[in-house]
């Protein structure tokens, strides 16, 4: 459809190129009058401006405004028209999110509940990092409050590769799934790594019997909710300090705050630059590719190798 009106208006704009060429040379030679004069002439006709400081004469000069009239104001009109077509259907298809977006080293979200709502306030807080969400079509969301928060979105068949295609997941970085169905998820995952067999996918995973479905359709990072939820509520009966510790921390409150530093080439710990409220809490070494290994036990003379990764936890009350 945007292709179609594309070409009307270009060829509107070749008649009213033609209009005003042949109607300068035309009035030019029936008018006898110089060239300037008979453009300046065609764009007062075709505009309707009308000074009247220079009127056909002759004939053949007043044919020439007859034909320069209807295809002048006529073309001019219909390049108007559909110029506001054009922008009046580009907004109506951003509004429902039919648009496509060209975004590069995005991050894509699928779906938008209280889970991707809770990212979204993430990412917006951290700022740097451009995202979309992509929203299952026909839900009953309000677009009124995502364009009030700034949220870029589309919407289509969330396990479709055309709405993928639209995403531009070909040039996007990173790809986190919150679906109420493992099994969606699971097909949102394979058709994402079809288009881009490097993007890094991060999914929530609401049974655990389906967590070794998940990595086996090479789903990078698995958050089994089910499986901290349970973690979470029992220790809040056995030990409750250590669950509000937690949840201080990963929560976007004011207070504790986890971070993380990958270590880029080969250097002692004590190297690393902190801020005063920052603190070493953990180490996450690469054993393989497939292997990682955690330590709290560090000293400043620990020698750390590219591809670590430091776990810090800092706070806010400084």
């Amino acid at each position: 459809m945007l292709n179609k009106i594309s070409g009307e208006i270009i060829a509107a704009f070749l008649i009213l190129v033609f209009v005003l060429t042949f109607g300068s040379l035309a009035f030019a030679y029936f008018e006898d009058i110089d060239l300037f004069d008979a453009i300046y002439w065609v764009f007062v006709t075709i505009t309707t401006v009308g000074f009247g400081d220079i009127v056909p004469a002759t004939v053949g000069g007043r044919v020439t405004f007859f034909f320069v009239a209807l295809g002048g104001i006529g073309t001019i009109a219909l390049v108007l028209e559909q110029i506001i077509s054009l922008s009046t259907k580009q907004q109506f298809r951003r509004m429902l999110g039919l648009n496509k977006i060209k975004l590069q080293k995005h991050i894509i979200i699928v779906g938008y509940n209280e889970v991707t709502e809770e990212i979204i306030a993430t990412f917006q807080r951290a700022a740097g990092k451009d995202f979309i969400v992509i929203l299952r079509e026909h839900k009953n969301i309000s677009q009124a409050e995502l364009n009030s928060k700034a949220i870029k979105y589309i919407a289509g068949n969330v396990t479709h590769h055309e709405v993928y295609e639209r995403a531009n997941i070909k040039e996007a970085d990173t790809l986190i799934i919150s679906t109420e169905d493992d099994a969606e998820t699971l097909m949102i995952a394979l058709v994402a790594r079809k288009i881009n067999r490097d993007i890094n996918i991060v999914a929530s995973c609401l049974s655990r019997d389906h967590v070794d479905m998940m990595k086996q359709a090479n789903i990078n990072h698995i958050v089994s909710s089910s499986e901290i939820d349970g973690i979470l509520l029992s220790n809040a009966i056995t030990e409750p300090v250590v669950t509000s510790f937690i949840t201080n921390a990963i929560s976007l409150d004011p207070g504790l705050d986890f971070k993380q530093i990958i270590i880029e080439r080969e250097q002692r710990l004590s190297e690393i630059k902190l801020r005063s409220n920052e603190k070493v809490v953990a180490l996450q070494r690469s054993l393989r590719e497939d292997e990682r290994k955690f330590t709290i036990h560090l000293h400043d003379d620990e020698i750390l190798h590219q591809g670590d990764c430091l776990i810090l936890i800092a706070d806010d009350f400084e």
